[in-house]
């Protein structure tokens, strides 16, 4: 669809984080809108920083296993925080990048 695409997905993406619902469901639904982009919706690069923050996000789980074979809860409440934050940077090196590279 373009770089317009890309930019109208981060926005969106932003208004997601930004709004009044809970924090679960601004992450889930914020990782629905970033997960639409498509490789010509922005540069390669920053294709390749929502793939990475994608896996990320994808592999946090409840429970890790300690180097004694115990298991340990997750502060999932600061991955997410940390992931929320740099997907908030993510949007707008992509909002700028898109808006200089457009063609309009």
């Amino acid at each position: 669809m373009g770089y317009s695409y890309g930019i109208e997905q981060c926005r969106e993406t932003l208004l997601i984080l930004s709004s009044d619902a809970t924090f679960d469901d601004r992450i889930a639904s914020a990782f629905s809108e970033i997960g639409v982009i498509r490789t010509d919706d922005v540069s390669k690069k920053h294709y390749s920083e929502i793939g990475e923050w994608r896996k990320r996000y994808l592999s946090i789980r409840d429970f890790a296993v300690s180097i004694d074979g115990a298991l340990i809860e997750t502060d999932k409440l600061r991955e997410f925080s940390e992931l929320a934050n740099e997907l908030v940077w993510i949007c707008v090196y992509v909002i700028e990048h898109n808006s200089r590279n457009t063609k309009k």
